[in-house]
């Protein structure tokens, strides 16, 4: 709720590009500090909330990049919209494999990973 509520703060003073770009670095570097040997539980529960609440802001605003006919234009938007959404649920059964199937060292270490293509994809998306 926090990430969502402070999302409608930093959409209308940021431009998309740059917000988006910063939110997916911290994203990234939330997950990393995870990575580290000796991590406290207090250390734990500030990134992994800090990431939550930053993807929570991103997916704000990828939803209402969903249905905008400005952004895909109007003979695209069914297209463009369903591949964004069918991506998301793949990116979904892929994190609960990754958390199940694997130790998670491994699963972080490959939610890091993906974070900094997340950053790459980010950047290269056009202004609205």
């Amino acid at each position: 709720m926090v990430g969502r509520l402070a999302g409608y703060f930093f959409f209308k003073r940021f431009p998309f590009r740059i917000l988006q770009s910063g939110l997916a670095v911290l994203l990234a570097l939330s997950y990393g500090a995870l990575l580290f040997n000796g991590i406290g539980v207090m250390q734990t529960v500030i990134a992994m909330g800090v990431a939550k609440m930053v993807y929570s802001m991103m997916r704000l605003e990828l939803t209402l990049m969903e249905c905008d006919p400005v952004f895909f234009g109007t003979a695209t938007i069914a297209t463009a919209s369903s591949i964004m959404m069918g991506s998301g649920m793949a990116g979904a059964v892929a994190g609960n494999a990754f958390a199940v199937f694997m130790t998670p060292y491994v699963a972080v270490m490959c939610t890091f990973v993906l974070s900094w293509v997340l950053v790459i994809a980010v950047a290269s998306i056009h202004e609205r």
